[in-house]
């Protein structure tokens, strides 16, 4: 659900600096500012999806852990 709103707000400013951009003097300028919206939305996914690569990895790892303490303990 945040990822949604994340890219509708990184299209609504994009398309809204593409149509400002068509009025300006120099559209660079608003191109600019919407391509780098583009790029810190990816910058955020990618940054989002290590993270939770990074939380499954702990995660196995404590199972493993918790799996071989569980057969190493005398009963």
């Amino acid at each position: 659900m945040k990822i949604g709103i994340y890219i509708m707000f990184t299209f609504l400013v994009f398309g809204t600096c593409y149509f400002i951009g068509i009025f300006l003097e120099y559209p660079q300028i608003a191109a600019g500012i919407g391509l780098m919206m583009i790029s810190l939305f990816f910058w955020n996914l990618i940054r989002r999806s290590k993270k939770a690569s990074q939380r499954k990895h702990r995660e196995r790892m404590f199972l493993q852990h918790m799996r071989m303490t569980h057969k190493n303990q005398w009963h």
